[in-house]
């Protein structure tokens, strides 16, 4: 069998999908519509090259290795703006140093200055989600009547609430009638 170029394989495979899978009406058809070409394959050809494409796995083209000097004074000078600056947009480093964004990207990936990883987002936030706080809240149902709430500053401890017994305490029982008060223990 002779040897097919990429391009032949390609109108081979074009004619036998006009055909239906015809393998016989294909190769007539190429023999009719490329009548200078050195080799005119027959149906059994046809056949053959089918299986064959469908057979090979599809091949993937590789990534290009790209060397960076890492003498480069614009290499240097990127990787100092990210320094000073974390917050540096890739246009910015386009505009003051003349390196196109997507190489100025690659010497940031390089360095595993990923965008989505300079400096931690959480980080960047003054709130401390580490620290333990509490909150101590007194209040009571009596006859159906919330009394309080009554926030304590601090830990609750005797001053504090001797302090909420004298002073906060009978403001809160307003609406509690005499009865009731007198009943009650705190």
């Amino acid at each position: 069998m002779p040897i097919y170029t990429r391009n032949e394989i390609v109108d081979i495979l074009m004619i036998l999908g006009e055909c239906r899978g015809n393998y016989r009406a294909a190769a007539r058809l190429y023999r009719e519509r490329f009548p200078g070409r050195d080799h005119h394959p027959n149906d059994r050809a046809i056949a053959f090259i089918e299986r064959r494409e469908r057979q090979q796995p599809v091949v993937r083209r590789r990534h290009r290795i790209i060397v960076i000097k890492r003498d480069d004074p614009r290499f240097l000078s990127l990787l100092a703006m990210v320094a000073i600056n974390q917050y540096i947009s890739l246009r910015e480093i386009e505009a003051e140093l003349g390196i196109s964004r997507s190489t100025a990207q690659r010497i940031l990936q390089l360095h595993r200055f990923h965008p989505y990883h300079i400096c931690n987002p959480h980080w960047s936030r003054m709130i401390d989600h580490q620290n333990r706080w509490s909150l101590i809240v007194w209040c009571r149902i009596v006859n159906g009547f919330l009394i309080g709430p009554y926030f304590f500053n601090g830990n609750v401890n005797s001053a504090r609430y001797l302090h909420l017994l004298t002073n906060e305490l009978p403001i809160l029982l307003e609406e509690v009638d005499l009865q009731t008060k007198q009943r009650m223990w705190l």
